[in-house]
């Protein structure tokens, strides 16, 4: 019998908020590699983030000379602030990464994507097709820690090509056969 050991999947997280917090917290429990990326002066808290591999402060002008996003890396937007989330997400649509997340209602995404068109950047399809928003499963969460694992759910289930269905639904077993 052979195992498939992969490395650590990515995941970035622009916005050092409170709501961040307990998605750090669950994205480390799955084993992610996690980068928390700060736009504030005071950076990501360590006390609060110790769970990152990588805390960075940068601004959405500058984070092109401190990250590289590869293209297996998930991305979640969620600084709550337009500006901000506006040029993280170019910089997420200008990578190869397979997973671009952004917090907050589609007519704001769709804000985003109109003023980014204005300045002369429109992701193209494949782009378009890797950006979520709204971000995460309907779970029916409303609390940081359910919002968390409904963004995280839906990562999971896209790297993993899932359809992120009841298990009950499905027939047969829940894994694959092996021969």
């Amino acid at each position: 019998m052979l195992e498939v050991i992969r490395p650590p999947r990515s995941l970035v997280v622009f916005g050092a908020g409170q709501d961040a917090v307990p998605l750090v917290k669950l994205a480390a429990a799955l084993g992610f590699h996690l980068t928390v990326v700060s736009n504030t002066s005071g950076g990501a808290p360590a006390d609060l983030f110790q769970e990152a591999s990588v805390r960075l402060t940068a601004s959405p002008s500058a984070v092109r000379e401190k990250l590289f996003l590869e293209p297996d890396a998930a991305v979640v937007i969620m600084t709550h602030n337009l500006a901000h989330d506006q040029g993280y997400l170019r910089f997420a649509l200008e990578s190869a990464c397979e997973y671009v997340g952004i917090l907050g209602p589609r007519a704001r995404t769709e804000r985003l994507l109109n003023e980014l068109a204005e300045e002369g950047f429109r992701p193209s399809e494949a782009r378009r097709a890797a950006l979520y928003s709204p971000i995460g499963l309907h779970l029916g969460a409303e609390q940081p820690e359910e919002i968390a694992l409904s963004i995280l759910a839906e990562v999971v289930a896209r790297f993993s090509g899932a359809d992120a269905q009841s298990l009950r639904l499905r027939p047969g077993p829940i894994h694959p056969r092996v021969s």
